[in-house]
């Protein structure tokens, strides 16, 4: 049994408390007057007055009630895996295959140690056997025949996923929770610098009866590796940024002579030779690399080194900023003026941010392979939309609407100008920054928001210029009280305007852009009616998983597509950069690590602090305990019921006598 609070048994001090009571506290006899004392018969006075403990049971009784409030502050709980019989342990045999286990000759070394972990097991005894990477996985069941985790471990292999040893020992610690019998565990890794949590006592699974680590060992091997990026702003020329990086497994410092070769359609256009050094990070750029040469450029990226891991040493970059934002631009009934159309032409078009496209159908017709469009229309009082645009934002489109005004109405304009009096800063179109209020409008269309709309820009007199319209899924829809011909605002002739319209298409294109990177192993989700293919082309996808939102995990680095309805791109995926540093830990953490779990005295005294410092420790620490409060909460109750009762009878028999 244990404590978790012991410092509580101080209040033992108060025993001295009901035996002073009971060990002094005598009854006087009460004294009579008699007239004379001439007929009484002298006694022998006692030699001396000996006090004795009065009333024994009530006396144990208010010792033990003392000694259970004691012990209820103290919180004292039973290991429940000292109650287990150590014959009957499972053991656990964890093979880390994570990418950093490539260097080397480590993989080779990690199978034979765990085929010797799996011949040392005792005849009969239970035992599972487990990889390791960025989930924990079983190679096979819980079983007596070791043969069948020979054969297990014959055909794991090593992977490109990163590993964290925190999320290792939690799931080891929910495994031995489940588990009716103790479990011991024993790893076998490179147990990397970089896989170590951030708060140390992630690395303690309190249900572990038992835990060891096998290390694998090399000879000071040494790795370089890298991140590199690949822009074009012009779709003429491109940059590539690669950021070096290099370190040993011993810890040392070094420094190593590195060349980057960047290679477009199997052919070199650029080489540099840097030194780099395990204190410090080197960035090389690549500038004005020619893209006329290729649609769809995508460059290679490599080092031409020897090192631990050759796998991280070249990269498929591809170029980002090529296209620009497609936004298709329906003007209705042909009834906007052609100055209204010039300055929205050249407020998208300005840095190559977008293009304006007519949409085939001028009349109620957006695409269907539109993401973005611009629609020009008539609104009634109410705001109502056509039911035309309300069903293709259903269908994902991004749909910004431009209210159009009635010709025979522009001799009725008043001239005297209004200004914004609202505007939404903390929307995430990101408005802030920008001089709204230097903005003149002559007449505005006056209809009446929905409730659910968010009104982004409004006028002195409440009359909304730029409102949100909410829609259950789908794409976003913006409504813009303002024809943009330069007749009913000036707005259009302000750089505001250019600024205004570019947020609102960067805000669309956030809405449905697809992932560009990710990292081996890193779950992220894909919208629905998106595949994933990988670099052979091949679909990653059943059907029916494209038909909803889902949460894909790629497996191996490489370049692969993304293609959705409207448009196809790229994604990059890499290896976890912190599995390329084979910075291994020393001895003495290793060590240390397996005494929190193998002395369980100190491992106690572990829990304490983690339970005092962390309520999320506190719940996994609560699952290795039997806690003793239930059973001292409700004797507490019941001597506290019987205390009181047994001392008013003896102090009723007191009054009597008396």
């Amino acid at each position: 049994m244990s404590m978790l609070f012991p410092l509580y048994f101080l209040g033992m001090l108060a025993f001295g408390l009901p035996w002073l009571l009971h060990r002094f506290s005598h009854f006087e006899p009460p004294v009579l007057t008699f007239p004379s004392k001439k007929f009484l018969k002298p006694s022998k006075p006692p030699v001396s007055n000996k006090k004795k403990i009065r009333y024994r049971f009530l006396f144990a009784l208010r010792a033990l009630l003392l000694a259970a409030l004691c012990f209820l502050f103290a919180q004292p709980f039973l290991n429940q895996t000292t109650e287990q019989a150590l014959g009957d342990t499972t053991q656990i045999i964890v093979v880390d295959n994570s990418f950093s286990m490539r260097a080397g000759d480590r993989w080779q070394q990690a199978i034979n140690k765990a085929g010797e972990l799996i011949n040392e097991l005792p005849q009969d005894a239970n035992a599972q056997l487990f990889s390791t990477n960025n989930v924990l996985t079983p190679l096979s069941a819980l079983t007596n025949n070791h043969s069948a985790l020979s054969t297990a471990l014959n055909d794991l292999t090593p992977g490109f996923h990163g590993v964290d040893f925190g999320e290792l020992m939690t799931r080891l610690n929910n495994l031995a929770n489940e588990s009716e019998i103790a479990s011991y565990a024993q790893l076998v890794s490179d147990v990397q610098v970089s896989a170590r949590p951030v708060q140390t006592n992630e690395l303690f699974a309190t249900n572990l009866t038992g835990f060891r680590i096998e290390p694998v060992t090399d000879d000071n091997v040494k790795n370089v590796w890298f991140t590199a990026e690949a822009r074009s702003d012009d779709n003429l020329f491109a940059r590539v940024n690669v950021k070096l990086s290099v370190a040993n497994s011993a810890g040392e410092n070094v420094s190593e002579s590195v060349t980057v070769q960047v290679l477009l359609e199997d052919e070199l256009v650029a080489s540099k030779t840097a030194n780099v050094g395990s204190d410090a990070s080197v960035t090389l750029n690549f500038d004005k690399l020619d893209l006329s040469t290729t649609r769809n450029p995508v460059f290679e990226v490599r080092l031409q080194q020897d090192d631990a891991l050759m796998e991280d040493n070249s990269q498929q970059v591809p170029v980002k900023g090529l296209q620009p934002i497609e936004v298709y631009y329906v003007n209705e009934n042909n009834s906007a003026s052609p100055q209204s159309e010039v300055f929205i032409k050249t407020a998208l078009e300005s840095d190559r941010l977008a293009e304006l496209i007519d949409a085939p159908d001028a009349n109620t017709q957006i695409p269907t392979q539109a993401r973005h469009a611009i629609v020009r229309t008539r609104l009634d009082r109410n705001g109502d939309l056509p039911q035309w645009i309300n069903s293709a934002a259903a269908q994902g489109v991004n749909i910004l609407v431009i209210a159009q005004r009635d010709p025979s109405l522009e001799s009725r304009v008043a001239r005297q100008a209004k200004h914004l009096a609202q505007i939404d800063l903390a929307h995430p179109v990101a408005l802030s920054g920008m001089n709204l209020f230097k903005l003149r409008f002559y007449e505005a269309f006056e209809f009446n928001a929905n409730k659910t709309d968010t009104v982004l820009i409004a006028l002195e007199d409440g009359t909304p210029l730029l409102i949100e319209r909410f829609n259950d899924g789908g794409g976003k829809v913006m409504l813009l009280n303002d024809p943009l011909d330069g007749f009913y605002s000036d707005m259009p002739q302000h750089p505001e305007f250019v600024a205004l319209m570019q947020k609102l298409i960067t805000y669309f294109e956030a809405n449905n852009a697809l992932i560009s990177s990710t990292v081996v192993g890193k779950s992220f989700k894909l919208p629905a009616n998106v595949q994933l293919l990988n670099p052979a082309g091949k679909a990653m996808l059943k059907l029916d998983e494209t038909a909803n939102e889902s949460l894909v995990q790629i497996d191996e680095p490489g370049l692969y597509s993304v293609v959705s309805a409207q448009s196809e791109s790229a994604l990059q995926a890499f290896t976890d950069p912190r599995e390329s540093d084979v910075l291994t830990m020393s001895a003495e953490s290793i060590a240390a690590w397996e005494r929190r779990h193998n002395d369980r005295e100190k491992a106690d005294s572990l829990q304490t602090t983690a339970l005092a410092s962390s309520n999320e420790n506190s719940t996994d620490n609560d699952q290795a305990k039997k806690w003793l409060w239930q059973w001292l909460l409700p004797l507490l109750a019941l001597m506290l019921f019987v205390e009181p009762l047994f001392a008013n009878r003896l102090l009723n028999v007191s009054r009597e006598n008396a």
